[in-house]
Order: C-alpha cells, then structure tokens, then sequence
C-alpha cells in the first residue's frame, strides 16, 4: 500500500464519547484498560452484557476531549442504545 492510497471501508461508523466522565465512563463498561489510550495509541476493546457475553466489539482512540468508537456500521444505533442504559444508571 503506498502513502498517499485512501480506502473507505463503508461497513464501519464511528461513535464520539465525550465530557467530563468520559473516561470513567468507558472503564466502567469496556473490556480494556482505558488508560491505555492515549494522543498516539488506541486500543480494541469489547462491550459485555451482565452475563459477560459477548455483545460489541470496537476501536477506541482518544479525540480532543472525548474517545472515538469505530465498529461495524450496522451495529452502531444498538451499540449507542446500549451506552444510554448504561449512562442512565
């Protein structure tokens, strides 16, 4: 692949999560360390029901004051409906 190829990967959507808690809020539900995320490395993680079964996966990098979710696109409004259960209790 050279440097200057640009590919759009149509099946994948992004979720932007920010404010002030965040960061607590994804360590609280996500798979992977959220510490780990930083300007220059991101990580994969998961989302689990209760049960720990398997319900999401996804790519968080840090954008200005919040993370960015990449994951499948067709799975992006059941994946933000998920976080409103969570961000209500």
């Amino acid at each position: 692949m050279k440097k200057d190829q640009i590919f759009i990967l149509k099946d994948r959507g992004l979720v932007y999560i920010s404010g002030q808690e965040a960061k607590d809020f994804l360590q609280n539900i996500i798979t992977n360390d959220i510490n780990k995320v930083t300007d220059t490395s991101g990580c994969f993680a998961s989302l689990l029901n209760p049960q720990g079964k398997y319900l999401f996966d996804f790519i968080v990098v840090k954008h200005k004051q919040g993370y960015i979710l990449d994951c499948e696109k067709s799975q992006i409004d059941q994946l933000i409906e998920r976080f409103n259960i969570y961000k209500l209790n």
